[in-house]
């Protein structure tokens, strides 16, 4: 991703969305409002529902920042409050970055594998510039697994219509 950012002109910013994840963002434009509004480095879409893996673990103060997350490994500085008065959530998966922080990132093609996770989203929270959008209880699921995965198939908010077409002809993706 960041050799192809250094590469082409991406824009000011990207999006980027774990594979293994499905969610619903009702209002991209506030999403995208509010990561220019802050000029953010990267704002991590988080959710509120319950039940969700790793839920509460980013603690967003009332500025929207990021200042802590349980799932972020490797953060050399920060501890996780205790008795936080703040917004908690999960992450969804989705993270919008700031490309110039991506261009200017400390990472060599050669370095090895680089990890949202447990390098980018560290960095970030120490820097100070990584905030959160909450999406609230909107529909959010992890499908990592093959059980997920036959649930979410058969979910009518994500397939639909055009969804019934396609488990009833699993030839043809595009239900023509």
């Amino acid at each position: 991703m960041i050799k192809a950012i250094r590469k082409h002109n991406c824009g000011k910013n990207i999006l980027v969305e774990n594979v293994d994840t499905i969610l619903l963002v009702d209002n991209f434009d506030r999403l995208l409002k509010q990561h220019n509004k802050t000029n953010a480095l990267g704002t991590i879409v988080l959710t509120t529902k319950k039940g969700v893996p790793n839920e509460g673990a980013f603690y967003v103060n009332e500025n929207g920042k990021v200042i802590f997350s349980s799932e972020a490994r490797n953060q050399s500085s920060a501890e996780e409050p205790s008795n936080w008065t703040g917004f908690r959530g999960s992450s969804t998966g989705a993270i919008i970055f700031s490309t110039d922080f991506l261009k200017q990132y400390n990472w060599k093609a050669g370095d090895g594998k680089l990890s949202i996770y447990k390098d980018l989203v560290p960095e970030l929270i120490e820097m100070g510039g990584l905030y959160a959008y909450d999406n609230e209880n909107n529909f959010f699921m992890d499908v990592g697994t093959p059980d997920k995965y036959k649930q979410i198939k058969r979910h009518p908010k994500i397939f639909g219509a055009v969804g019934a077409r396609y488990l009833k002809n699993k030839n043809n993706y595009y239900g023509k």
